[in-house]
């Protein structure tokens, strides 16, 4: 059996990889076909048994959130194989292939949505955020006191219809418009959170102004008096056995008085719509603003990252700008030989400098995948030691390195985006 790992052979390969995603998702195949498209066929990396189209996956160029600094990400989506070709070896020929490609291309990071967790840990994966789903009850949601008030006395803001189509959404927002506008209010909120995305245009026209190629209906909202946007949101409407349901696909705000425009909004509903799902943890700061518990909040699931570059991935994320201490990492990699290795890690002013360190100094030991978690701020050193994931006998360096990579924004790592 000859498995050979290669980009596709012109468009109509790309389709019939697009197909293959159909099949394993359950997706309609023309929806999947302009999907895929949507992506960029340069993404597709796909896999071949004698010959014969057996599967592939998405390699995808984004960056992510850590520390308020902007990380490289290649986003592994759409990993699939058609039947006959699982449990053969063939799946982690792909995954290997894949991440040796990241590895060459100097990326730190690489992640993905797992549909099972043994064969990419096998990949040097491990969880490390999650993306959520809140569904709220619309009949139920009311401000708290203080929050009612401060929105009472300030009426100047009003909700502007974003226009969407196919045409808009394959263009890049033009300079000044309610699109540009949009993004920039993204750009000042996504740092705040963990794990969230950039978001390059591919994301923007794939998730937030459609979803599975559904198109979404948004609003700007815009304050009267400037004509500034202080927020926007991106919703879809159906109709499931229990009536009316309402998706929001994503939402941001820089004001208190814009995120209250928009609870309000959904509120407004509740004669129609009885719920709504929004894809953000329950300690968002949105939900805060609510005066009782309306909704509920599930995992939808964990992500998973690998840490392509020790040195460069440590040395890209942000730490807290007060934060001053040094420790040392041993690194266990089976597939990324530069990884192997004991690293010295200092921290100031925000930023990491990290140098090779010596084999027989103490040091916090841990395999690649257990890393993940504690790069991301997912888990402590000190919980993942408990777990038998990491080594280490020196509890002041374990609260160092807890302290260092500790999420300073009050929530732990996630995103609202699949990819």
């Amino acid at each position: 059996m000859i498995i050979e790992y290669a980009t596709p052979r012109g468009p109509s390969e790309c389709d019939a990889y697009a197909r293959i995603v159909a099949e394993a998702f359950a997706w309609n195949p023309e929806m999947a076909i302009g999907w895929v498209r949507d992506w960029n066929h340069a993404c597709i990396r796909t896999v071949r048994v004698d010959g014969v189209l057996a599967g592939g996956l998405q390699l995808i160029p984004l960056q992510t959130y850590f520390g308020a600094r902007a990380v490289g990400l290649t986003g592994i989506g759409a990993v699939v194989l058609l039947p006959q070709y699982r449990g053969k070896g063939v799946g982690k020929k792909l995954m290997r292939e894949a991440m040796l490609e990241v590895q060459r291309s100097g990326t730190p990071l690489a992640g993905l949505f797992p549909a099972t967790l043994p064969v990419y840990r096998s990949a040097g994966f491990e969880q490390a955020g999650v993306r959520c789903e809140t569904t709220l009850t619309l009949n139920q949601i009311k401000l708290r006191p203080e929050i009612d008030a401060l929105v009472r006395a300030d009426r100047g803001l009003s909700l502007v219809p974003i226009a969407n189509d196919e045409s808009i959404r394959s263009t890049p927002p033009a300079p000044g418009s309610i699109h540009e506008q949009v993004r920039a209010v993204y750009a000042r909120v996504g740092p705040h959170f963990d794990g969230h995305l950039t978001r390059p245009d591919n994301v923007w026209r794939t998730q937030i102004y459609a979803f599975k190629r559904e198109e979404t209906k948004g609003f700007a909202i815009v304050r009267d008096a400037t004509g500034a946007v202080e927020g926007y949101f991106f919703y879809t409407q159906a109709r499931g056995d229990s009536g009316m349901h309402l998706h929001v696909r994503d939402a941001a705000c820089t004001t208190p008085q814009a995120w209250a425009t928009f609870l309000r909004f959904l509120a407004d509903h509740w004669s129609t719509v009885r719920e709504a799902t929004w894809m953000v943890p329950a300690e968002h700061p949105a939900l805060s603003m609510l005066a009782e518990h309306c909704g509920r909040t599930r995992l939808g699931s964990a992500w998973m990252l690998r840490v392509m570059n020790v040195k460069a991935a440590l040395e890209a994320r942000g730490y807290a700008p007060t934060f001053r201490a040094s420790f040392t990492l041993r690194v266990r990699d089976d597939m990324v030989a530069a990884n192997n290795a004991t690293w010295k890690v200092t921290i100031a002013d925000g930023r990491a400098s990290v140098t090779a360190g010596h084999g027989a100094e103490p040091a916090i030991e841990v395999d690649v995948r257990a890393f993940a978690p504690i790069f991301s701020g997912y888990q402590s050193p000190a919980a993942l030691r408990l777990a038998g994931l990491v080594r280490c006998d020196d509890d002041t360096m374990l609260e160092v390195a807890a302290s260092a990579f500790a999420n300073a924004r009050g929530s732990t790592p996630w995103m609202s985006e699949i990819y």
